[in-house]
């Protein structure tokens, strides 16, 4: 099948961007891409806490958002093997925001 492994990256990135408490889109200004797709990455409903829910968090490839999200993920771990974060922290402050 033609485009099918790109269908399941895409499947496996929304899926890991999702669980993390984003969400893909459309680029709000794709015209400096140079003939790449871009993806942007947006906070998913009031997941994150941020002053704005159309605030674009990320702006790049499949590749890059890829990477990106790996960071992130790693970042979490780092806070918390530092016990700078918990998990019952996060779920407070997600909660106060609400």
């Amino acid at each position: 099948m033609s485009g099918y492994q790109t269908y399941t990256r895409f499947q496996r990135i929304e899926a890991q961007a999702e669980m993390l408490g984003f969400r893909i889109g459309n680029p709000k200004n794709g015209m400096w891409s140079g003939g790449d797709d871009l993806v942007a990455l947006y906070p998913k409903d009031t997941a994150l806490p941020t002053y704005s829910r159309d605030a674009e968090l990320f702006v790049g490839t499949f590749s890059q958002l890829e990477i990106w999200l790996q960071g992130w993920v790693k970042a979490q771990q780092y806070d918390m093997l530092l016990r700078l974060r918990s998990e019952e922290h996060t779920s407070e402050l997600q909660s106060h925001h609400d």
